[in-house]
């Protein structure tokens, strides 16, 4: 893959921005795209909201009673305690159609994973998620170098893994160590 296609032209630089590992900059160019209308604040809370975490206005009772709350240690429910949270309260308070044009970029797969589970969490808490659900299977880049595809043991190591071979995807049949075989078979079959 040599272009990232999925993201609008605006959103571009700042998913390149976190390939190169340079948050600032990332965070700076997503502050310049315009907001969705039909976010709970109206299309005002940018990502400084969400670095700092809490979006309250300075001298506002519910700013003067999170501050009484930190102080003692104590967890204000109005208020997200982790950067999670935030996100996840600030998407599933928009609306459908601004949800639609909402992207949120992690810049590790693990954030991805548990925001997708947390934002699930609260959606089915909502009752918005039908009875019946699809589990899907997602797939991780192994990083499995050349030269140890070669060996018995990366793929007696790897028993579940599929191999990618001409645009295939292909699932583990068979392992024999007395031939040095693995038998690969297309994995929808």
């Amino acid at each position: 893959m040599k272009e990232i296609v999925r993201q609008t032209p605006e959103l571009r630089e700042a998913v390149y921005s976190l390939i190169n590992r340079d948050v600032e900059r990332a965070l700076s160019g997503l502050e310049s795209v315009k907001t969705v209308s039909g976010s709970p604040s109206g299309g005002r809370m940018g990502t400084g909201a969400l670095r700092d975490g809490v979006q309250s206005q300075p001298g506002s009772e519910t700013g003067r009673s999170a501050a009484e709350a930190m102080l003692k240690g104590e967890a204000f429910p109005d208020i997200p305690m982790t950067l999670y949270e935030a996100i996840v309260r600030d998407y599933t308070g928009r609306t459908p159609e601004a949800r639609e044009q909402t992207l949120i970029v992690t810049h590790l797969n693990e954030d991805r994973r548990v925001l997708n589970s947390m934002i699930h969490d609260a959606r089915e808490k909502a009752g918005e998620l039908g009875k019946e659900q699809v589990m899907v299977p997602v797939l991780n880049t192994a990083n499995i170098r050349d030269g140890e595809l070669r060996r018995l043991s990366t793929w007696e190591n790897n028993p579940d893994a599929l191999a990618l071979v001409d645009s295939v995807y292909h699932r583990i049949a068979g392992i024999s160590k007395d031939d040095g075989l693995i038998t690969l078979e297309d994995a929808e079959r």
